[in-house]
């Protein structure tokens, strides 16, 4: 009889926190920061990413702008000057979705070259895979 009680109390706490879904309504914790589905869920290379801002002088060179490095340090986890956090990769876009950096949205560019989104556009700020 226990086990049935516990059926029917699961049942009815899934309803209650599915009620909103089945209104149409996104249930997801950060829905609000997430970008919009681009793609299967994958991870970024481990190590560190070293971000800079063109130089002035000359393009193909940056000038490392100091609080915007990370280190990928597992599947889902980043760690910054500011503290650590997890990250999502859904397609061409990483967004740090926890810890202090919470709502920073990269673009993937190319193998270990990612560029930081600006209202959801590629902007200056461009990150280098530089280590492990």
């Amino acid at each position: 009889m226990r086990s049935r009680a516990r059926s029917v109390g699961a049942a009815c706490a899934a309803l209650v926190l599915l009620a909103p879904a089945a209104q149409g309504q996104d249930i997801s914790p950060q829905a609000d920061r997430l970008p919009p589905h681009r793609g299967g869920i994958g991870v970024m290379p481990q190590g560190l990413y070293v971000c800079e801002l063109p130089d002035g002088s000359a393009s193909s060179r940056g000038v490392v702008q100091p609080g915007t490095s990370f280190r990928i340090t597992s599947a889902s986890r980043y760690i910054s000057d500011q503290g650590t956090g997890t990250y999502l990769r859904r397609g061409d876009t990483m967004v740090l979705s926890s810890g202090p950096r919470a709502g920073e949205q990269y673009q993937i560019v190319g193998d270990g070259f990612v560029r930081r989104l600006e209202n959801g556009n590629p902007g200056r700020l461009r990150c280098l895979h530089r280590a492990r």
